[in-house]
């Protein structure tokens, strides 16, 4: 403390500063965001300190109360501070470091005795922390450092079992300066805080491998289900009944589906891949053929479904047109499974106008069994269900509203509700948009077919084209096997990648749909096996294209880059992968 009394006072407190600084960084860089707040204020209080220290050493010593009251502020700080004189040979080589003062913080951080280390030669000691403490001081030394040098290290004492971050820095050429904080408890907050997200990210990856399998176990029979009503429902000689039978039979494979595809559409909300698409979209049409098909249903139930619009509803928009029909689609299914006697009204306005911009309002209102207001705030939670005893009438499975509402968001928007239980619910979306003028609307052919519900096969390319298949599974083979013959191309199953690669070595190939997961060899690896052959012997390039029940967020991207030309998703719609093949076959034709 002498030493520091009879510096020069700029620049005791530039070096105080300095230490300010340094502190700082060490405290705050070496801290997670939810406990920096924490570290600032630490900060704070840390400089309140040396500044009361400079300003008791530069002016208070003719009072020997205020010299004695500061140096009680001293020996309490609630961070450790030690001087040492450095000791020389006769020939001017350190060749030892005697403490010379430190507060009572120090020696607390250490266990020591103030009689074991104050005017006494670290290296002399006995004491094996001792020993530790002179090993810093002369690695401080012999460091090159020069007068108001500074130099931070963090340091773990395993006998302590403690962590510290030191400053050293000489006040003078012949004196060290130590500041010493002990962070082993935010060391350890750390490594649970470090631990906590490893298990997260653990627990995450578990679940997104049991959706990828399940999706991928799931879609696979149904792609067979599906595929088999399409083609029977081609038949020109099919009885109305039957007829009646199979499209009930897809629908409900549709309905199964729909649950598959919200799990998917969940897992990509939380890892922020949904993303929005916004096209020119005819509004009007998308929301009229969204309503139309929950008539039938609500015709069965013997209640009404009305729809009406505002007289200021824009044609053209630039949406998601897609998204809003999923959206107005769960608020419709809901409203009407919910609903036995009365109707649901469906009412559109464009609110808040101006000259490029509306917000649709989507108001779905039914006469249903309404929600009590204990039970409101489990409506936009994932799995939650109103009535999720064993007994409940009504089933689902608590996803469509947590996903709406997250679609909503993500289109700026915001959805709200107005129930009353035993009267009926008002669900409200409201989404902003922009209006698309005329002028900007291009021509489009409006007799296009994009009914997915015609039941037939075109194979415009006129080409006995042969296909490639490579597909384990029994029943999609018979699928996809039926589904080219129909089509017109002749081709060769595989169930597995080897004895497609074997295949390819024997015959000529116009296309390839390659399963991405088989046994023996996959998908991916028959792809890259036959593009090694094309390069290494000169052969034409074959359009692979795949086929597959891998449709989580980023298996697209993931498959794509190995070498594939493109990806369908099971199940499929037939027509679907005959368009796929012939836009390969005839690009490979010109």
């Amino acid at each position: 403390m002498d030493k520091l009394k009879s510096m020069d006072p700029k620049k005791l407190g530039i070096v105080a500063a300095a230490i300010t600084v340094v502190l700082g960084a060490i405290v705050f860089f070496s801290v997670t965001a939810d406990i920096k707040e924490l570290a600032i204020v630490l900060v704070i209080v840390q400089a309140v300190w040396v500044f009361f220290i400079v300003a008791v050493i530069m002016g208070s010593g003719s009072d020997k109360k205020k010299s004695d009251k500061y140096r009680k502020l001293f020996m309490n700080l609630p961070i450790g501070f030690a001087q040492a004189e450095i000791i020389n040979d006769g020939a001017g080589e350190a060749k030892g470091y005697k403490v010379v003062d430190a507060n009572n913080t120090f020696g607390e951080y250490f266990n020591l005795d103030r009689e074991e280390y104050i005017g006494r030669v670290l290296g002399e000691s006995r004491v094996e922390v001792l020993q530790d403490i002179n090993a810093w001081f002369k690695a401080y030394n012999t460091s090159g450092t020069q007068e108001g040098d500074l130099m931070e290290v963090e340091i773990t004492m395993e006998k302590l079992d403690k962590v510290f971050n030191t400053v050293m820095y000489k006040s003078e050429s012949d004196h060290i300066n130590m500041v010493v904080i002990d962070v082993t408890q935010q060391k350890e907050t750390e490594q649970k805080l470090s631990k906590a997200i490893e298990d997260s990210n653990a627990a995450y990856k578990t679940q997104a491998e049991f959706l990828a399998n399940m999706s991928h176990e799931i879609r696979t029979p149904i792609n067979g289900i599906l595929g088999m009503v399409q083609l029977t429902l081609m038949a020109d000689d099919l009885q109305a009944d039957y007829r009646d039978n199979l499209i009930t039979a897809k629908n409900c494979a549709d309905n199964l589906l729909r649950l598959i595809n919200d799990i998917l559409d969940i897992s990509k909300l939380e890892a922020g891949k949904y993303k929005i698409k916004e096209e020119n979209t005819d509004i009007k049409s998308a929301i009229e053929e969204t309503v139309a098909a929950h008539v039938p249903q609500a015709t069965n139930k013997g209640i009404g479904l009305d729809l009406s619009f505002g007289n200021n509803i824009p044609k053209m928009v630039r949406a998601d047109g897609q998204r809003i029909q999923q959206v107005l689609n769960c608020l419709l299914s809901n409203a009407v499974k919910f609903t036995s006697d009365g109707g649901v009204r469906v009412k559109i306005a464009a609110i808040d106008d101006k000259e490029d911009m509306i917000k649709l309002r989507i108001a779905v209102a039914d006469t249903g069994i309404g929600i009590s207001d204990a039970n409101m705030s489990k409506l936009f939670i994932r799995f939650s269900q109103v009535d999720s005893s064993d007994t409940r009438k009504y089933g689902g499975s608590g996803l469509g509203l947590v996903i709406s509402k997250q679609i909503i968001e993500l289109m700026n928007g915001t959805i709200s509700v107005q129930s009353k239980e035993g009267i009926g619910s008002t669900f409200i979306a409201e989404i902003p948009l922009k209006i698309v003028k005329a002028a900007d609307v291009p021509v489009t052919d409006d007799d296009e077919d994009k009914d997915p519900a015609v039941y037939s096969i075109n194979n415009s390319n006129g080409k006995n084209a042969r296909i490639l298949v490579a597909e384990d599974e029994p029943v999609n083979q018979q699928v996809i096997g039926k589904l080219l013959g129909m089509a017109g191309f002749s081709y060769d199953i595989a169930e597995n990648g080897e004895k497609a690669v074997e295949l390819y070595k024997e015959k000529t190939y116009d296309a390839a749909l390659f399963d991405v997961q088989m046994p023996v060899m996959d998908g991916i690896a028959a792809t890259q096996e036959i593009r090694k052959i094309e390069h290494d012997k000169h052969k034409k390039h074959l359009p692979i294209i795949a086929v597959t029940a891998r449709a989580m967020f980023g298996d697209k991207e993931r498959i794509m880059k190995n070498q594939l030309d493109d990806y369908i998703a099971k199940p499929y719609n037939l027509n679907t992968v005959v368009d796929t093949l012939n836009k390969y076959i005839e690009q490979n034709d010109k």
